[in-house]
């Protein structure tokens, strides 16, 4: 009986999400490309065209500034561990000295990304196109 109950909700489960994950492609497939079409007229319409050729300095720029976020992402991460860590310490010196260490290394490195960012952005618009 158990094993019984056990398949029919797996079952119920599946059909549920075959019905959710499936079937929306197939009808969503036709409304799908009207939608590329008419974003395609507008990013065409706007300057914003996705054949545009960018040069080569742009490129790295924007390659630069998205990594640079990504490792502010990464550090802000790092940050609210610390703060995690020294807040679970429970008066216990070793790791209330690594929250800190933790926390001044974040610090640092928080400060040498908004810089290194800064300065990208600046070099950018410099030699950028305009």
């Amino acid at each position: 009986m158990k094993n019984t109950i056990i398949i029919l909700v797996l079952a119920v489960y599946l059909v549920g999400l075959i019905s959710v994950l499936i079937i929306p492609q197939f009808v969503l497939a036709s409304a799908e490309s009207e939608f590329y079409k008419s974003l395609d007229a507008t990013a065409k319409g706007t300057g914003h065209d996705k054949y545009k050729n960018y040069e080569l300095g742009t490129m790295v720029g924007k390659i630069v500034k998205v990594f640079l976020s990504f490792l502010g992402v990464i550090f802000f991460g790092w940050t609210i561990y610390a703060g995690l860590l020294w807040m679970t310490s429970r008066g216990n010196e070793q790791d209330i000295e690594k929250a800190k260490n933790m926390l001044k290394n974040a610090a640092i490195g928080l400060a040498i990304i908004a810089l290194a960012y800064a300065i990208t952005a600046y070099i950018g618009t410099q030699i950028g196109p305009g």
